[in-house]
């Protein structure tokens, strides 16, 4: 007898991120193997190129694909690895840690002592815009992560439980 087919896959915006940091991960030696330099101080348009790819097929489609059909072409998520001005219009990737209340943006996952475990974010107000220029950093296995939608009906969430649409 055939198994069922999967329509929804339940899970959470924090295993998105930890799929990603996989998914960069894997990527390690193979970019080591092809010259591409995937580190922080070295990394340049080739590797942010595929660490963007990974980021909206791996986080931004499923987060997409957990919305009501009517939210899913609206959905605008701050480009992956790019600081922006402002981020009052857009919905976001927040994250957070037990320490602090404060809301910060998802900006790229960085290297510490291991490839890619490290969170950097980006400290916003109340409003959504950065409370300075700088780069904040936060161990991956400390951040909690969730989903703030901006529609025309205003702010939903947040959010970390998904029900990703197959």
């Amino acid at each position: 007898m055939a198994q069922p087919v999967e329509t929804i896959w339940r899970t959470d915006v924090g295993a998105l991120v930890s799929l990603y940091q996989k998914a960069l991960t894997v990527l390690v030696p193979i970019a080591d193997e092809a010259r591409i330099p995937w580190s922080e101080s070295d990394a340049y348009d080739d590797w942010d190129a595929i660490a963007e790819v990974l980021f909206e097929q791996i986080v931004c489609r499923s987060i997409r694909w957990a919305l009501p059909a009517a939210d899913r072409d609206s959905l605008r998520l701050p480009r992956y690895g790019l600081s922006h001005p402002d981020y009052s219009e857009l919905s976001l990737l927040a994250v957070r840690n037990n320490a602090s209340s404060q809301i910060s943006v998802l900006h790229s996952l960085g290297t510490t002592a291991q490839p890619f475990d490290t969170v950097l974010h980006v400290l916003i107000d109340e409003k959504g815009h950065p409370v300075d220029d700088r780069l904040r950093r936060l161990p991956l296995r400390e951040a909690k992560f969730s989903f703030l939608l901006r529609s025309s009906s205003g702010v939903l969430g947040p959010v970390e439980r998904l029900a990703v649409e197959l």
